[in-house]
């Protein structure tokens, strides 16, 4: 679904259209008072949010397609919740009302997938060598993928620079992580 110009837009669109029909399908139970929330947002998990977030854990996503999914997301979820306390929600943010349905944003969702895809491919790196060649920069072509440290250069692709993004955010809470990034990409522990 990619564009010939690299723009995710198509394939951002066909999620959002995909989880439509998901939402449409069901949309008798979400402003239901007598559904308990956690009924609905489990259901809006399964049907919805996987068909929103669907096949997006290996695409390099642009601000402007993280927004386009957290606003779909965001105002469902504020559906969802209206309906549950039978009320409008005016003036409470967005992470506010995601908080009270219990639900993550997209962008918090997306950044644990990789994580979990980049410590499946580290623990068993022999399975899938080609796949950490390619984020690493161990390819014979193009400008390195890392530098000296062990970082991304600025040459790097957009999913190594996401993958390092991610290890970041993750190392703000794991001090063990942080220590490693310090080391660089080639020494993160498996």
């Amino acid at each position: 679904l990619h564009h010939s110009s690299g723009s995710l837009r198509q394939e951002i669109k066909a999620t959002v259209d995909s989880s439509t029909v998901g939402w449409l399908a069901l949309q008798m139970l979400w402003p239901c008072a007598d559904a308990p929330m956690e009924i609905k947002t489990r259901v809006y998990r399964a049907v919805v949010f996987s068909r929103l977030t669907g096949g997006l854990t290996a695409a390099a996503l642009g601000p402007m397609d993280l927004y386009t999914l957290e606003v779909c997301h965001a105002r469902r979820v504020r559906l969802i919740v209206a309906g549950s306390w039978r009320c409008i929600l005016e003036g409470l943010t967005n992470e506010e009302v995601l908080s009270a349905a219990g639900l993550a944003t997209v962008e918090s969702v997306l950044r644990i997938r990789r994580l979990r895809w980049l410590q499946s491919m580290m623990m068993r790196p022999e399975d899938h060598a080609a796949a950490l060649a390619v984020i690493t920069g161990h390819t014979r072509k193009g400008a390195p993928q890392l530098t000296e440290a062990g970082s991304p250069s600025a040459a790097a692709g957009p999913y190594l620079k996401l993958l390092w993004a991610a290890l970041e955010a993750w190392a703000e809470v794991e001090p063990a992580i942080a220590e490693a990034l310090k080391r660089g990409w080639r020494r993160l522990p498996y």
